[in-house]
């Protein structure tokens, strides 16, 4: 005994409801697949265009300072920072505690490629007195927020070169010129 399998004949109309069927199933696989592909194109487009901003300690004319930066290419909007407290000293050369707490209570921002600095005090102090911080930043840009946190470990610049305070410099540089006027007058 033989089996045979008819298969009907179709007619031209049925063909082309066959291949039209084929044609809406592939172009809906097609929009899909676009879509999460434009989900993450968008998603990096963001990503590679926003602020990024971190904060690093630094010795400046001879002065600590922790310095905020905006490396990204978009303003970091109300950036506002969260540390210790003690982490600021209070001397002369350093920015003021009050000037200090109105800085870690307000929320400022921050252009590209731009960067601001909060005077700590002296290096040698800080090495000597200081261990390692975390320093908690949040900021915004236009409707996300971001949150970075960054650990600042002092005694590493325990070899950091400390030059004199350009003031200085240029004090010593007028004292001299003032003792060689003096020295000239009375020749």
């Amino acid at each position: 005994m033989t089996i045979e399998l008819s298969i009907p004949e179709l007619n031209e109309d049925q063909i082309m409801v066959i291949i039209t069927a084929i044609y809406c199933i592939a172009t809906i696989a097609i929009v899909l697949e676009n879509r999460k592909s434009n989900k993450l194109m968008r998603e990096e487009i963001r990503e590679m265009h926003r602020p990024i901003v971190s904060v690093y300690f630094t010795v400046n004319e001879g002065l600590g300072v922790l310095r905020i930066k905006n490396t990204g290419d978009m303003i970091a909007e109300r950036l506002s920072i969260e540390c210790d407290e003690d982490l600021f000293e209070e001397d002369e050369y350093c920015t003021s505690k009050e000037t200090t707490e109105k800085m870690l209570s307000s929320e400022i921002n921050v252009g590209p490629g731009e960067y601001f600095d909060l005077g700590l005090g002296l290096p040698n102090k800080l090495v000597v007195q200081s261990r390692s911080r975390v320093i908690k930043i949040r900021y915004q840009s236009k409707e996300e927020t971001y949150y970075e946190e960054s650990m600042v470990n002092f005694s590493q610049y325990r070899w950091a070169r400390l030059e004199p305070n350009k003031y200085e410099k240029i004090e010593k540089g007028l004292e001299k010129i003032s003792n060689s006027l003096e020295r000239m007058n009375q020749q």
